[in-house]
């Protein structure tokens, strides 16, 4: 049984009356209450996971990542897991109805949507996710998308993205950004369900991997949480957390980033376009990439070894890299230049492309394992990405 307080009443003055025993022991209907240690732990309600682990329902959470790291192919891969109850990366997952806010571009999303929906081989017209396409204000969401989110529980509600629902002209603004961050925070009771919001952000300007923090001060964060954050490596996408998570640690998910067409996605002059989704990765598609990336590295390093200034064209041909208008990539090139250069196999001297000491003992010891693997052992093929 729980214990009320006492007050003296002879210290109270101006005609102020301490609470009845039933306020006290919280039943009152609503507002801030003093609570004994007994009764403050019956209002202890058990997580409610979307997300075994990791999200949980009435919850807010941000989703940083830097343009093209693919936080909005993966937000949509989450939401076609929740509408289909799907474990995702070995997490269970809750089924549900999912709200998608695209924002940004919504014509880029429906793109992305597409191509997730075909490859996961759903009904477009029975998959339990609803779309607003275009921006509004937050605090004023417009009658008829009440209305109409009023007849259904979502479980999920990702908004896509923060700067496009602000109503503040700076990001980085600490109280306008506070102001919105509670705004956010608002659509779980507004909306229906009690759902879970998955807020997509960009992280400050040219924010390196241990930066990954969403645009708009302490104030926008401490409303949430949690931060989830979404970079590229080398082998996939990885999708852990960062600065602020209430709940227990989790491993990081990995997903692959693949660009497709199909059949629908064609522009005004009837030509093929391509799109990217996410797929959760496997162990084993995490290792094959690291042996290709690998085989990449050594082929790389072999030609500049031979072909000394040796132009990012030809690199590019050398190892069959090809555009989508049939000419050499060399975006693909440079990015794996970049990579060797961070692990200071590879320098430059002006324009020229050399391998350094240790690029070239790195090397060798490439070519002596080569050598030593018996026939019919592991092949290091190229992955095509």
């Amino acid at each position: 049984m729980t214990q009320a307080c006492y007050f003296n009443t002879d210290v109270l003055s101006d005609g102020w009356q301490p609470p009845s025993l039933d306020e006290i022991n919280g039943e009152l209907p609503s507002g801030p209450r003093l609570l004994t240690s007994g009764a403050f732990i019956e209002g202890f309600t058990p997580p409610d996971y979307l997300v075994d682990s990791i999200l949980q329902r009435r919850f807010i959470y941000s989703m940083t990542g830097r343009t093209g790291e693919g936080k909005t192919s993966v937000c949509l891969r989450l939401a076609a897991h929740v509408a289909e109850g799907l474990a995702l990366n070995g997490c269970a997952v809750s089924v549900g109805r999912v709200l998608y806010l695209a924002g940004e571009n919504p014509d880029d999303i429906r793109m992305r949507w597409i191509a997730l929906i075909e490859r996961m081989g759903l009904d477009e017209n029975a998959v339990d996710v609803d779309f607003i396409d275009g921006r509004f204000s937050l605090s004023e969401i417009p009658d008829h998308i009440i209305a109409a989110a009023s007849e259904k529980h979502y479980s999920l509600v990702v908004v896509d993205t923060s700067a496009a629902f602000s109503e503040s002209a700076d990001e980085n603004d600490n109280v306008k950004q506070g102001e919105h961050a509670r705004t956010l925070r608002g659509l779980i009771d507004r909306l229906p369900g009690g759902p879970t919001i998955l807020t997509c952000c960009h992280p400050p300007k040219n924010a390196s991997d241990d930066n990954l923090q969403p645009r708009g001060g302490g104030a926008f964060i401490a409303e949430f949480d949690g931060n989830l954050t979404c970079r590229r490596t080398e082998t996939a996408t990885e999708v852990h957390w960062q600065g602020k998570f209430r709940g227990p640690d989790f491993a990081p998910m990995h997903f692959l980033l693949e660009g497709v067409t199909t059949a629908r996605l064609k522009d005004s002059c009837g030509n093929q376009v391509w799109t990217v989704f996410a797929k959760p990765a496997s162990e084993q598609d995490k290792e094959e990439i690291s042996r290709a990336l690998k085989s990449d590295a050594t082929q790389i390093m072999a030609v500049i070894r031979d072909e000394p200034g040796i132009s990012l064209a030809d690199i590019a041909r050398r190892m069959g890299w090809h555009n989508k208008q049939m000419l050499p990539d060399k975006s693909k090139a440079q990015k794996r230049i970049r990579t060797l250069e961070k692990k200071k196999l590879v320098e430059r001297d002006d324009d020229v492309l050399e391998l350094t000491e240790k690029g070239k003992s790195w090397l060798a010891k490439q070519s002596k394992k080569k050598e030593a693997t018996p026939k019919g052992g592991p092949d290091l093929t190229l992955v095509k990405s």
